[in-house]
């Protein structure tokens, strides 16, 4: 396996480290507001995309919401070595426009 780079694991449900969808390139994160506490979606952009998509779980018809940024960036980091800046946005923020790829209920305020 080499760092950086994502697959599916139909197991876990999750993105894992891994060769299926390509070296990891850029990451933001999406923070909703929600009770009792944030909710968090990441964004990847990898080396087969020129958008970003929600970090999907297995089979692509849903993506990941992380309730833990912590465990999130201990993720992207530790498990999937990403190296790179990771930008976290609220939900809403104008500068979530500039990225293509980015869902319509997170790019609304």
């Amino acid at each position: 396996m080499r760092e950086g780079h994502l697959e599916i694991v139909e197991a876990e449900g999750d993105a894992r480290p891994g060769l299926g969808v390509g070296k990891l390139r850029n990451v933001i994160i999406v923070t909703r507001p929600g009770r009792p506490r944030p909710q968090h979606v990441a964004y990847l952009r990898t080396g087969y995309q020129d958008v970003y998509s929600p970090m999907p779980k297995f089979g692509g018809r849903d993506y990941r919401v992380w309730r833990d940024l912590d465990r999130l960036l201990a993720a992207l980091r530790d498990e999937w070595g990403f190296t790179g800046p990771i930008t976290v946005y609220p939900q809403g923020n104008p500068g979530l426009r500039r990225h293509t790829g980015v869902l319509a209920e997170d790019l609304a305020a």
